[in-house]
């Protein structure tokens, strides 16, 4: 169903947005009180800027799958499989510390 590729779509775009390579999770205290250490320093993203999937786009289908018309043509069964799966899916992201999130 188009419906589970639009949301695969969104649930990859926001695991993309969020996901960040950590080159070291430990600062010595000594560094830290000599230096402020600057997070976005630590982390690589794991997609090159032009092929970086659009947080707009992502948003704006998830609007679009749980929209009361889309609602009102499924099951209340698919309705609740839809919203869990998307719920999962940007859970990832709010919960990351890497923009736009």
């Amino acid at each position: 169903e188009f419906r589970k590729v639009l949301v695969a779509a969104v649930r990859r775009a926001v695991r993309l947005i969020a996901s960040a390579e950590f080159d070291s999770d430990e600062h010595s205290s000594e560094e830290d009180s000599s230096e402020l250490a600057s997070p976005s320093n630590d982390r690589k993203r794991l997609y090159s800027d032009e092929d970086a999937p659009d947080a707009r786009l992502a948003c704006f289908l998830t609007g679009l799958l749980i929209s009361e018309p889309v609602k009102h043509n499924l099951s209340e069964d698919e309705n609740t499989a839809l919203s869990c799966s998307l719920f999962e899916g940007w859970s990832v992201g709010l919960l990351s510390p890497s923009p736009p999130w």
